[in-house]
């Protein structure tokens, strides 16, 4: 699944957060180098069982080489937040690990892993409740 950043937001963040803690028991994250997943986990409450780190610059081919042949334990879900590299991460790893949930999820939890977002901060104006 791909998800997009919109006027459902703060709704679907509030929502995954909650899922993220309560159906798995292993989350994995794909992020750029310089991603606070520390950060993350005391923002989110989300606790990630291990982090795979991508170049935050040219992430082809070093990073993709170096996790599109991955496996991950049946029934966790693998949190891609890499940008193009991860989005071309996602079809890999699913094609080899058909019972994993691949979220990939672009700038959604900027906010929390660089404390800025262009993308995200939009959306945290208090227009939509």
């Amino acid at each position: 699944a791909t998800l997009f950043i919109n006027r459902n937001y703060q709704g679907v963040k509030k929502i995954l957060k909650e899922a993220l803690k309560t159906k798995y028991e292993k989350i994995y994250v794909i992020v750029s180098e310089e991603a606070n997943v520390d950060a993350f986990q005391s923002e989110t409450g989300v606790s990630v069982t291990e982090t795979f780190y991508v170049p935050f610059n040219n992430a082809f081919p070093q990073g993709y080489d170096q996790l599109k042949d991955k496996k991950f334990p049946q029934g966790s879900v693998v949190m891609l937040m890499a940008g193009p590299c991860g989005r071309a991460l996602a079809i890999e790893l699913y094609q080899r690990n058909p019972l994993v949930t691949f979220l990939e999820l672009g700038s959604f939890w900027d906010l929390e892993l660089y404390g800025r977002s262009l993308g995200a901060s939009y959306y945290e104006k208090s227009r939509h409740p």
